[in-house]
C-alpha cells in the first residue's frame, strides 16, 4: 500500500500539505530545487518528504 502526503499528515495530526507542498513531498526520486520565501514551509515540507519516503519504503 502506498500512502499519500495527506494521509500521513492526518495520521500524524499535522495540517494537510498544500498542492504545491504535496507535489514536492511526492516528487520522483531525483534531485530537486525548492525555491520559496522565508517562512513558507520549506523545512517542514522537506521533513514531510523524508517521512513520506520512509512510510513508503524508499
Amino acid at each position: 500500500m502506498r500512502y499519500d502526503a495527506a494521509q500521513i499528515a492526518e495520521v500524524l495530526g499535522r495540517p494537510a500539505p498544500t498542492p504545491e507542498q504535496r507535489a514536492v513531498i511526492e516528487a520522483p526520486l531525483t534531485s530537486m530545487l525548492v525555491v520559496a520565501g522565508a517562512g513558507s514551509g520549506k523545512t517542514e515540507t522537506m521533513a514531510a518528504r523524508v517521512v513520506w519516503l520512509v512510510a513508503n519504503g524508499y
